[in-house]
């Protein structure tokens, strides 16, 4: 056995990364992704990519097929068991309004029915003490109906369980003694997080996910022979076994995956400020790590703010918008441009793809304006129809009137600014200057987009790693195994008792390491951090803590992070705690990041690919040098304007941006404002 497997499913393809340990050999896949049966294509990425499972030492693999169930409505009929008197605490939700001005709000529909909700004699006070045992007489005859029913899956929820889960492990204990052909969700196996609505969401939404998750792994698993990882939201890797109890974990799983690359690779050529923009087919995804740290937030909404599910599973901070290089330009019926979210996907795809896609995407507009080169794309595999592209157009040329030329640089205009969105969202809008950061682009399209964003956002250096298009594949290759607790613990700092909070940490630390000395994990390290707040304050704030504490430091970063945050800090205010985090990570062996020949300034002949005419947004049609990435040496240096093209990706250079190849092969563009 000598491969390290990672696979990424994307919207319209599904990519490979493998490399082996003895030999330091590195392989790519790439496959169309293969629609409903996901798995296929995973597969098949092995088979181009020739590695034999037996040869394999282990597979982490992205899914998103946890958030696409869930916003497709295609989960499980699922029961709720809770506390009597909190039935209705899912669909109650909580008394904010988040679209305030809008008379038509309604809430997210709760998934479990009324008459699918239970309740429970018992009663948990939130120090833990028990005021009413549970009445597991009552529990079973609940337990009975269910049986009966078209019910599927299980959340169990009962209130204050974070403080003390005795009855919900009873509670567990009877159903799988009596029904254990249902899927059980506990809460307190998910999260040990005071806030009753949020728990609740995501103990069902756990539930609902379940057994079609279940059944997704175990058939990988079994194609795998048991060698299969998942990638968590919060960046680590976890067993089978466990993503199969938990599926929850893994709602952000695939665009983590590029995030996890983006810092490692940063580490490696002294970047500590990234942002991570990964521009795909479907979306467009960004997220930061500062000083060297991801940011994480702890509370996920499945589908937004606005109208999705709150849950409480940690997760890096990542922004999405629905625009990619397979998305749609289409005119809606108020005669309005729009881009995206839908996506042509990998069958049909773009009307260049010459596989019976007809209307106009993101794609077929860059081979239009000379960007994409036709006959290199895929590496030649899947040469490009430029006149499919251009009929494509032809219906929203002859409804917007305009000359082509200039219609085709204001769309790309408009594609450039709303991906910019994903990065402002993950800058700006969390109080981060974007010019304090380098920008590794990578995905299909974000090496297209990577320079023009950058001049949006005033962003000075930006980093193309090598194979872009398989830079998240690549990022599961070297996530760590992670495992997340939180405690709440709910005290001023002023009360604070650090042993027993030290006690704490270590119980939840202990844990996490028993569990991975059980994979034979040996290097292990933990990360601390604390949710704070001042009082009168409701929302917290996630702090990392260093190794050595005491309370009035940690108040001192509390208020700092305030700041940055939020532009101000109250130091006269007391600081409460409210959650007792922990990270304990299983650190792996890594792959190396392979090196590259060295060359001259100036890129050796068999480098250019051809001189030809390419549409700029200020400059109209410019004749500019196509490079074949592959061809490129270390120490090449490349004057913008200049296209880069390779296998699965393209890199556009406007003018004033200057392209250094570093000894890893990384395009490192310098830009020239500011």
């Amino acid at each position: 056995m000598k491969w390290l497997v990672g696979i990424d499913i994307g919207g319209s393809f599904t990519d490979l990364v493998a490399y082996n340990i003895e030999s330091g050999e590195v392989r790519y896949s790439k496959v169309l992704t293969t629609y409903p049966d996901m798995s296929e294509g995973v597969l098949n990425t092995l088979k181009e990519a020739k590695i034999n499972v037996d040869d394999i030492i282990s597979v982490v693999h992205g899914t998103t097929i946890v958030i696409n169930t869930i916003i497709e409505g295609k989960g499980v009929p699922v029961a709720l068991i809770t506390t009597k008197g909190f039935r209705d605490v899912i669909e109650i939700g909580r008394g904010n309004r988040p679209d305030m001005y809008n008379i038509h709000y309604r809430k997210p529909s709760p998934i479990v029915p009324r008459r699918y909700r239970f309740e429970i004699t018992e009663r948990v006070k939130k120090d833990g003490t028990v005021v009413v045992p549970i009445n597991t007489k009552e529990l079973s005859q609940t337990v009975d109906k269910i049986v009966s029913s078209e019910i599927k899956s299980v959340a169990i929820v009962f209130l204050h369980s974070y403080a003390n889960p005795n009855h919900e492990r009873i509670a567990e204990e009877i159903f799988r003694e009596k029904a254990s052909n249902l899927f059980i969700s506990v809460s307190h196996k998910i999260t040990r997080e005071y806030r009753e609505y949020e728990r609740t969401v995501t103990t069902v939404l756990n539930a609902y996910v379940g057994p079609i998750v279940g059944e997704y792994i175990t058939k990988l698993e079994q194609s795998f022979k048991g060698k299969l990882l998942l990638l968590q939201s919060a960046s680590g890797v976890i067993s089978a076994r466990e993503a199969k109890e938990t599926p929850i974990r893994m709602i952000e799983s695939g665009p983590v995956a590029g995030a996890i690359g983006a810092l490692s690779l940063g580490k490696l050529i002294g970047e500590n400020n990234i942002i991570a923009f990964d521009a795909g087919s479907t979306t467009t995804k960004a997220s930061i790590a500062y000083m060297g740290q991801h940011r994480f937030k702890t509370v996920y909404h499945v589908g937004g703010y606005m109208y999705g599910w709150p849950i409480l599973v940690p997760s890096i901070d990542v922004s999405e918008v629905g625009i990619a290089g397979n998305s749609i330009i289409w005119i809606d019926e108020a005669s309005t441009v729009r881009i995206g979210p839908k996506s042509a996907g990998s069958l049909p795809g773009p009307a260049c793809y010459g596989l019976g896609g007809l209307e106009p995407t993101v794609t077929d507009m860059n081979v239009l304006m000379g960007r994409i080169e036709p006959s290199y794309f895929l590496g030649g595999r899947l040469p490009l129809k430029p006149e499919l592209a251009e009929s494509s157009f032809k219906k929203i040329l002859d409804r917007l009137g305009l000359p082509r030329d200039e219609t085709l640089i204001k769309l790309n205009e408009l594609a450039s600014l709303m991906m910019s969105i994903a990065v402002r969202n993950v800058t700006l809008e969390r109080g981060y200057d974007p010019r304090d950061f380098t920008l590794f682009a990578y995905g299909g399209a974000g090496p297209l987009y990577a320079s023009a964003i950058a001049s949006l956002l005033g962003i000075r250096k930006i980093v193309i790693p090598m194979k872009p298009a398989h830079f998240s594949a690549w990022g599961m290759l070297v996530a760590d195994l992670r495992y997340d607790y939180v405690r709440t613990y709910i005290k001023p700092m002023a009360d604070i008792n650090i042993d027993e909070i030290e006690k704490i940490y270590m119980d939840m630390y202990e844990d996490g390491k028993k569990r991975l000395k059980e994979l034979g994990i040996e290097n292990i390290v933990a990360i601390k951090y604390m949710d704070l707040r001042y009082q009168g304050q409701e929302h917290t704030l996630t702090i990392p803590i260093p190794e050595i504490y005491g309370i009035e430091k940690v108040k001192e970063l509390f208020h700092m992070y305030h700041e940055k945050v939020y532009g101000y800090s109250l130091r006269n205010y007391e600081v409460e705690l409210v959650n007792l985090r922990i990270a304990v990570i299983g650190v792996t062996p890594k792959p190396a990041y392979p090196k590259i020949p060295k060359g001259g300034e100036k890129p050796a002949q068999e480098a250019l690919f051809k001189i030809k005419k390419v549409l700029y947004e200020n400059k109209g049609w410019l004749e500019v040098p196509i490079y074949i990435r592959e061809k490129l040496l270390s120490g090449n240096i490349i004057e913008g304007p200049a296209v880069i093209i390779e296998e699965a990706s393209t890199t556009v250079l406007y003018e004033g941006d200057l392209a250094i190849i570093d000894d890893y092969g990384n395009i490192l563009i310098h830009k020239s404002h500011g």
